[in-house]
């Protein structure tokens, strides 16, 4: 399992990393949609942590009621809902039928690990009917590929620290021996 950096919150490398997601994230809003959202959420066992969503006015959310839930749970990656208002499953949404910034269109694909393991999603919510082309959707899916390299580069940047402080305390020891 990947542990997420909220374990290191003033780490350098877990600041690093978060930047750099925020940007990724940032880049789909703007390249794929131009939506008022662009969000990055992994998961907890109640809920769903949106780590980069500076126009979303949600940043938690309750994992049952979720989009990105919906898009982690199907079999396909990619999970599109072009108008919530409009959609059967949707038109009765919470976030669907918020007064202010209400979800109407969203795009997630979901970021699987090399090991197979849904970490999340990588999303663009708009709070308008929109759709996506094929060329945006794939870059959507390139942008969560990178987001996944992201997360299991600082999961090796996480472990390879913890190594490096067990060999300082072990070679701490050496020089009192």
């Amino acid at each position: 399992p990947v542990t997420f950096p909220s374990a290191r919150p003033n780490d350098p490398v877990t600041r690093a990393f978060w930047s750099r997601s925020t940007s990724v994230a940032c880049l789909a809003g703007v390249l794929i949609l131009n939506p008022r959202t662009s969000s990055l959420p992994t998961g907890r066992p109640n809920a769903l942590w949106s780590w980069s969503s500076p126009w979303y006015g949600v940043p938690d959310s309750d994992r049952n009621i979720s989009f990105c839930s919906y898009a982690v749970g199907e079999k396909d990656p990619t999970f599109i809902i072009n108008n919530t208002k409009e959609h059967n499953d949707f038109k009765n949404h919470p976030y669907a039928l918020l007064k202010e910034k209400p979800v109407i269109f969203y795009a997630g694909i979901c970021l699987v690990d090399k090991n197979g393991f849904k970490l999340g999603t990588l999303c663009v919510i708009d709070h308008k009917p929109n759709s996506i082309s094929p060329s945006q959707l794939d870059a959507l899916k390139k942008l969560a590929q990178q987001v996944v390299k992201l997360i299991e580069l600082h999961k090796a940047n996480y472990i390879l620290e913890d190594i490096k402080t067990d060999l300082e305390a072990k070679n701490e020891e050496l020089k009192n021996f």
